[in-house]
Order: C-alpha cells, then structure tokens, then sequence
C-alpha cells in the first residue's frame, strides 16, 4: 500500500503543477499525505497517469477540493480503466 499512496502523491503533485495556483488553500505536505492516502484507497493505481491528472485539471480555476477530484478521476477512470481479459475457453 505504500507504493501505492506514493503514487498517488506523485499524481497530486503533478495535478497541482496543471492548476492554476491559489492562496486559498495552499497544497501543504500533510494535506498531500491525507488526499493520497483517501485517494489511494478509492482507486487503483492504474488510474493515477498523466492523462487522468489533465483530465482532472481541464477547466479548474485553482486546485479543486477533493470531492471535484473524486468525481472528475471517478468519470475518467471509468471511461479509459483497462477491460478485463475474457477467460479463454
């Protein structure tokens, strides 16, 4: 799990670097810790790319609350998450 939630903060890192910045809530490293750990126990780590992290930054006016993010990675995740391989018969 901790491979895990250093992915996930890796991801957030990224994420913040494609917002716009704000002063409102300033991403300190203990926010960070407690939104990769909520985030990596919500999604696998396939889902913590490039891609999904401008997914979830398009149109946001600064770093979006955590609820934005789960919804936003939620609706990415389940368009582009990998299908699973039918057994072979």
């Amino acid at each position: 799990m901790a491979d895990h939630i250093r992915v996930a903060h890796t991801w957030l890192t990224g994420l913040a670097h494609l917002c716009p910045p704000t002063s409102a809530a300033p991403m300190t490293p203990d926010r960070k810790n407690t939104l990769a750990v909520s985030l990596a126990g919500e999604f696998p780590v396939g889902a913590f790319t490039q891609a999904s992290a401008e997914a979830v930054a398009t149109g946001q006016t600064h770093f979006p609350a955590v609820d934005l993010i789960r919804t936003a990675l939620g609706t990415w995740w389940g368009k582009n998450r990998p299908q699973a391989e039918e057994a072979p018969e």
